[in-house]
């Protein structure tokens, strides 16, 4: 059992009800960490390593709190009226949310692939912001589109190798949305709105200031740093942020159908917002 009192609720925002998952520790609070998770599948994916970490982070002090954004999980919405807008917006009330039960003013945000920029556009305009943590960050939402177009139709090409019925036929036909324009990623809706305020993402054009300390892991198979990772420390160095770029050897977990446990991250996470 985790060493820390966890509570499940529900809180309504502006007409929304926000599913909020905190993790409080036993004794006082000395910091407190939001959870910005991805979106779709890889949100399931990373479900659990990140209740992991967030009772890691409780053992040493740090109050931390997960959250569904609008239209997905137990929160309230549709998926159809998801954007970058909303899901910032979403991350900006889930940090007041903290502060009111924590409170402690200036929150540490814990952001895992998309949910990374996400948290990072949020850093922004947070107000008092402790620090942004980016674990295997998407730096490029249009990039990230594509690669989802990829994995599908690799899907489909499996699916038509096994048999599938009428699959075959349309391997060949470009990857086009039905009427009313809304794509299905793997069961899950990407509406026009989405796909657009996706394919305008650029973590390296961003140019507001973000005097803060900010860490950026990539996980990757060997102790070694991409270039595109590279360039984005650079960028946030530029923006003034006190930076931090790492390679953690682990398991790319937000894509793994099972559960991984990846101690390393973990402990990472814990650190980070601990402040250590």
């Amino acid at each position: 059992m985790p060493s820390c009192a966890e509570v499940h609720s529900f809180v309504a925002v502006e007409g929304r009800r926000l599913y909020v998952a905190e993790h409080r520790p036993e004794g006082a609070i000395r910091s407190a960490a939001l959870f910005c998770l991805p979106i779709h599948e890889e949100e399931k994916s990373v479900y659990r390593p990140m209740v992991d970490a967030a009772r890691l982070a409780a053992e040493r002090g740090c109050m931390s709190l997960r959250f569904h954004y609008t239209g997905t999980g137990d929160s309230s919405g549709s998926p159809l009226d998801m954007t970058v807008d909303t899901l910032v917006r979403d991350t900006l009330d889930a940090a007041q949310i903290l502060r009111q039960r924590s409170g402690v003013e200036p929150v540490t945000l814990v952001g895992v692939r998309l949910g990374a920029a996400i948290a990072l556009l949020a850093a922004e305009r947070i107000g008092a912001c402790a620090g942004v943590l980016l674990v295997e960050p998407v730096p490029s939402g249009r990039l990230y589109l594509s690669r989802a177009r990829t994995r599908k139709r690799v899907r489909r090409m499996v699916t038509a190798a096994e048999g599938g019925e009428g699959v075959a036929d349309s391997l060949g036909a470009p990857d086009q949305p039905p009427a009313g324009g809304v794509f299905d990623f793997d069961g899950h809706p990407i509406a026009p709105g989405l796909e657009n305020s996706l394919a305008a993402l650029d973590l390296a054009q961003r140019t507001a200031q973000l005097p803060v300390r900010v860490e950026v892991i990539e996980i990757a198979p060997r102790d070694r740093i991409s270039g595109s990772v590279e360039r984005l420390g650079s960028v946030l160095e530029a923006r003034g942020a006190r930076v931090r770029v790492r390679a953690l050897v682990a398991e790319p977990f937000w894509n793994n159908l099972g559960v991984v446990h990846i101690p390393e991250v973990c402990q990472a996470i814990a650190g980070f917002v601990a402040g250590d």
